[in-house]
């Protein structure tokens, strides 16, 4: 008898539990388009980090003459158009240093519910370390380690 009771009583209490999370997602659910905008409390806080580089110390690397002006396109419409927090490194400021502290810092600060978009505009370099996996393209672009530093 004391075991039915007690798995009732689980039962009852596993129920009550389910149905406490199923309101709490009802109440942060998404029904209408409206919802879907930062401002709108039911997502997180859109993050963006921006990198152009047009300008490369080292005379082996061609400068280039559209990418700050891309970085500074995007962020404006990340910014203006959907309600984004921008960080934007654009040449010398876009430092190696610059770019992995940047990272580190959205790292630590973003929580779950935040979007966070990295949009880099600049030259690339193969990354000939890494190991292609079953189903990866030919190679991917990693910004340069020798751009702007």
């Amino acid at each position: 008898m004391k075991r039915i009771v007690f798995c009732v009583l689980t039962l009852l209490g596993f129920s009550l539990w389910t149905l406490a999370l199923a309101k709490d997602d009802e109440a942060r659910a998404i029904k209408r388009i409206q919802d879907l905008s930062h401002q709108s409390g039911k997502l997180g806080t859109y993050r963006a980090l921006i990198i152009g580089i047009n300008d490369y110390q080292d005379p082996k690397i061609p400068d280039l003459e559209t990418a700050v002006s891309d970085a500074k396109a995007m962020a404006k419409v990340l910014l203006e158009r959907y309600g984004f927090q921008v960080q934007l490194l654009l040449d010398s400021k876009a430092s190696k240093k610059a770019m992995f502290q940047s990272l580190r810092e959205l790292a630590i600060s973003t929580k779950p519910d935040d979007s966070v978009l990295v949009y880099y505009a600049g030259h690339g370099d193969l990354d000939r370390g890494r190991r292609p996996r079953e189903g990866d393209h030919a190679g991917h672009r990693a910004p340069s380690a020798r751009a702007a530093v």
